[in-house]
């Protein structure tokens, strides 16, 4: 067997340059990619979902049923105040917020998803929900 020192250089630098490129590979597949158009409602029911002429508890009920791009949830165990809440979207910039307040849930349509992240990072939901999202959010009524 002819072993020489050049052709275990060469082949162990082969076997790193391989293993770089799989590296490499795997990160560049992992990587979320951003498009510069719109992408349309992928594995979601956002075009053929109907809401004009529900009533809010309808309404409430086909959205919560049914796929979305961006779904996310929180609740909290108390007894008064906001105890949940429930963001849809579409397309990742705004969507359906329905919170549960007491035993009610109040819906919110065309809220940006902005608001929705401030919203859940804040150490005062019923505070947050007074001054940013009451009044300046439209809520379908009952």
């Amino acid at each position: 067997m002819d072993f020489s020192f050049d052709r275990f250089v060469l082949r162990s630098l082969s076997w790193m340059a391989c293993c770089i490129l799989l590296i490499s590979a795997v990160k560049l597949s992992a990587q979320e990619v951003e498009h510069n158009y719109p992408v349309g409602p992928k594995n979601t029911d956002c075009d053929s979902m109907q809401l004009n002429g529900l009533s809010r508890e309808t309404m409430i009920e086909t959205i919560e049923n049914n796929a979305f791009r961006f779904d996310q949830q929180f609740k909290i165990s108390r007894v008064a105040g906001i105890r949940a809440g429930h963001y849809y979207s579409c397309d990742g910039k705004s969507g359906f917020l329905i919170l549960t307040v007491g035993k009610e849930k109040a819906l919110f349509v065309d809220v940006p998803k902005t608001i929705w992240d401030e919203f859940i990072k804040s150490s005062d939901l019923d505070g947050f929900y007074e001054k940013n999202l009451k009044n300046h959010y439209r809520l379908i009524p009952e």
